[in-house]
């Protein structure tokens, strides 16, 4: 999924991805720095977004990096959703008062 200029939200169809054991390729940090089931790009690079695309066609590779993303996804519970969305308010926050403490 990629997304140009997205505010710092993160997307319920990555998450839903990863939870079914589907490798994603995005340009959202939001997700974290990426692993082996989460490729992140950076925005508008489309050489590394082919690249990722060309890691999954090996269909033992795609696998792994799916089982990697469902075990990932698996890990985080309702105190880990909360506690990023907490981070994600206070830094939205912070944007719109100009503040930086």
């Amino acid at each position: 999924q990629f997304r140009e200029g997205h505010p710092g939200q993160m997307s319920a169809a990555i998450c839903e991805l990863l939870a079914r054991g589907i490798p994603v390729i995005t340009d959202m940090t939001t997700h974290g720095e990426g692993h082996e089931g989460l490729v992140v790009i950076e925005s508008g690079d489309l050489n590394a977004a082919a690249n990722a695309v060309e890691a999954f066609r090996d269909g033992n590779a795609a696998q792994h990096a799916g089982n990697t993303a469902r075990a990932h996804a698996m890990r985080w519970t309702a105190t880990n959703v909360a506690q990023a969305l907490r981070e994600w308010l206070l830094q939205q926050s912070m944007l719109r008062t100009g503040s930086t403490s």
